[in-house]
Protein backbone atom coordinates (compact mmCIF):
# COMPACT_ATOMS: atom_id res chain seq x y z
CA UNK A 1 0.00 0.00 0.00
CA UNK A 2 0.94 3.38 -0.96
CA UNK A 3 2.06 5.52 2.00
CA UNK A 4 -0.31 8.46 2.55
CA UNK A 5 -3.13 6.87 1.20
CA UNK A 6 -5.72 4.64 2.83
CA UNK A 7 -8.39 2.20 1.55
CA UNK A 8 -11.40 3.24 2.27
CA UNK A 9 -13.36 0.80 5.01
CA UNK A 10 -16.29 0.23 3.16
CA UNK A 11 -18.27 1.38 -0.04
CA UNK A 12 -21.61 2.81 0.25
CA UNK A 13 -24.74 3.53 -1.78
CA UNK A 14 -25.25 7.39 -1.83
CA UNK A 15 -28.50 8.43 -2.30
CA UNK A 16 -29.16 11.88 -3.35
CA UNK A 17 -32.50 13.80 -3.98
CA UNK A 18 -32.36 16.41 -6.89
CA UNK A 19 -34.42 19.46 -5.94
CA UNK A 20 -36.87 19.89 -8.74
CA UNK A 21 -35.73 23.11 -11.22
CA UNK A 22 -31.45 22.05 -10.22
CA UNK A 23 -29.48 23.86 -12.87
CA UNK A 24 -28.01 20.90 -14.58
CA UNK A 25 -24.98 23.56 -15.41
CA UNK A 26 -23.99 23.52 -11.64
CA UNK A 27 -22.29 20.95 -9.60
CA UNK A 28 -23.53 19.58 -6.66
CA UNK A 29 -20.97 19.40 -4.07
CA UNK A 30 -21.89 16.31 -0.72
CA UNK A 31 -19.74 17.37 2.21
CA UNK A 32 -17.29 14.63 3.73
CA UNK A 33 -18.77 11.40 1.39
CA UNK A 34 -15.72 11.63 -1.14
CA UNK A 35 -12.63 9.80 -0.65
CA UNK A 36 -10.24 9.67 2.66
CA UNK A 37 -8.07 12.67 2.79
CA UNK A 38 -4.17 11.99 4.13
CA UNK A 39 -5.71 12.72 7.78
CA UNK A 40 -8.49 10.44 7.64
CA UNK A 41 -11.25 12.48 7.18
CA UNK A 42 -13.29 12.09 4.32
CA UNK A 43 -13.13 14.48 1.32
CA UNK A 44 -16.28 16.08 -0.60
CA UNK A 45 -17.90 14.62 -3.21
CA UNK A 46 -18.52 16.51 -6.23
CA UNK A 47 -20.99 15.65 -8.69
CA UNK A 48 -22.11 16.97 -12.35
CA UNK A 49 -24.41 16.70 -14.39
CA UNK A 50 -25.12 15.86 -18.19
CA UNK A 51 -28.55 16.57 -19.67
CA UNK A 52 -29.19 13.89 -22.32
CA UNK A 53 -31.04 14.90 -25.51
CA UNK A 54 -34.96 14.32 -25.77
CA UNK A 55 -36.19 12.59 -29.10
CA UNK A 56 -39.36 14.83 -28.85
CA UNK A 57 -38.52 17.93 -26.47
CA UNK A 58 -35.81 20.40 -27.10
CA UNK A 59 -34.67 22.95 -24.00
CA UNK A 60 -33.25 26.08 -24.30
CA UNK A 61 -32.89 27.78 -21.25
CA UNK A 62 -35.99 26.79 -18.97
CA UNK A 63 -38.48 26.69 -22.68
CA UNK A 64 -39.43 23.56 -24.13
CA UNK A 65 -40.07 23.20 -28.00
CA UNK A 66 -41.78 20.88 -29.33
CA UNK A 67 -43.34 19.91 -33.30
CA UNK A 68 -46.24 19.26 -33.40
CA UNK A 69 -47.72 17.05 -36.37
CA UNK A 70 -51.16 17.59 -38.16
CA UNK A 71 -52.84 17.20 -41.13
CA UNK A 72 -53.37 19.62 -43.85
CA UNK A 73 -57.91 19.02 -42.77
CA UNK A 74 -56.98 19.82 -38.89
CA UNK A 75 -54.69 22.30 -40.32
CA UNK A 76 -57.87 24.34 -41.37
CA UNK A 77 -60.84 22.71 -39.46
CA UNK A 78 -59.11 22.74 -36.01
CA UNK A 79 -58.47 20.16 -33.87
CA UNK A 80 -58.04 18.99 -30.21
CA UNK A 81 -55.25 16.27 -29.14
CA UNK A 82 -53.06 15.29 -26.12
CA UNK A 83 -49.71 15.76 -25.73
CA UNK A 84 -47.22 13.69 -23.38
CA UNK A 85 -45.95 15.84 -20.97
CA UNK A 86 -41.88 14.87 -19.67
CA UNK A 87 -43.81 15.14 -15.92
CA UNK A 88 -46.30 12.44 -17.67
CA UNK A 89 -49.45 14.85 -17.59
CA UNK A 90 -51.29 14.95 -20.31
CA UNK A 91 -52.14 18.38 -21.99
CA UNK A 92 -55.03 19.32 -24.27
CA UNK A 93 -53.90 20.98 -26.98
CA UNK A 94 -56.75 22.41 -29.19
CA UNK A 95 -57.52 24.78 -31.90
CA UNK A 96 -60.55 26.33 -33.84
CA UNK A 97 -57.89 28.55 -36.38
CA UNK A 98 -56.22 28.04 -39.54
CA UNK A 99 -53.27 26.73 -38.20
CA UNK A 100 -50.31 27.82 -41.08
CA UNK A 101 -47.06 25.49 -41.62
CA UNK A 102 -44.49 26.34 -39.15
CA UNK A 103 -46.87 28.52 -36.81
CA UNK A 104 -45.58 28.91 -33.38
CA UNK A 105 -47.83 28.92 -30.18
CA UNK A 106 -46.93 29.95 -26.79
CA UNK A 107 -48.32 27.76 -23.44
CA UNK A 108 -47.01 29.65 -20.98
CA UNK A 109 -45.40 28.12 -17.62
CA UNK A 110 -45.39 24.59 -19.30
CA UNK A 111 -42.23 24.73 -19.45
CA UNK A 112 -39.09 23.25 -16.56
CA UNK A 113 -39.25 25.10 -13.17
CA UNK A 114 -36.18 27.98 -12.48
CA UNK A 115 -35.82 26.84 -8.59
CA UNK A 116 -33.48 30.18 -9.03
CA UNK A 117 -36.72 32.45 -9.91
CA UNK A 118 -39.48 30.27 -8.31
CA UNK A 119 -41.08 30.24 -12.39
CA UNK A 120 -41.35 28.05 -14.97
CA UNK A 121 -40.13 28.22 -18.71
CA UNK A 122 -42.84 28.43 -21.35
CA UNK A 123 -43.68 25.75 -23.68
CA UNK A 124 -43.23 26.52 -27.74
CA UNK A 125 -45.42 24.30 -30.00
CA UNK A 126 -44.16 24.47 -33.67
CA UNK A 127 -46.81 23.01 -36.31
CA UNK A 128 -46.22 20.68 -38.94
CA UNK A 129 -48.66 20.32 -41.56
CA UNK A 130 -48.29 16.60 -42.98
CA UNK A 131 -50.19 17.45 -46.44
CA UNK A 132 -51.80 14.83 -48.88
CA UNK A 133 -49.74 12.74 -51.35
CA UNK A 134 -52.66 12.69 -53.78
CA UNK A 135 -56.08 14.15 -54.15
CA UNK A 136 -59.57 12.10 -55.65
CA UNK A 137 -60.71 14.10 -58.40
CA UNK A 138 -63.96 14.80 -56.00
CA UNK A 139 -61.41 16.46 -53.55
CA UNK A 140 -60.00 18.97 -56.29
CA UNK A 141 -63.42 19.55 -57.41
CA UNK A 142 -64.58 20.63 -53.71
CA UNK A 143 -61.24 22.49 -53.01
CA UNK A 144 -61.73 24.55 -56.57
CA UNK A 145 -65.54 25.16 -55.95
CA UNK A 146 -64.75 26.72 -52.10
CA UNK A 147 -61.60 27.61 -52.57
Amino acid sequence: MKRGYRKPRKVRPLEKNIPKGYDYHEKMIIQNKGLPLLNGVNGDLILSFNLNRHSLFKLKNKDLYFSMDITFKESLLGFIKGLHHLDNRILTINSEDIIKPNMIRCIENEGLYDISTGQYGNLYLKFKINYPNSLSQEQRDVLDKYF
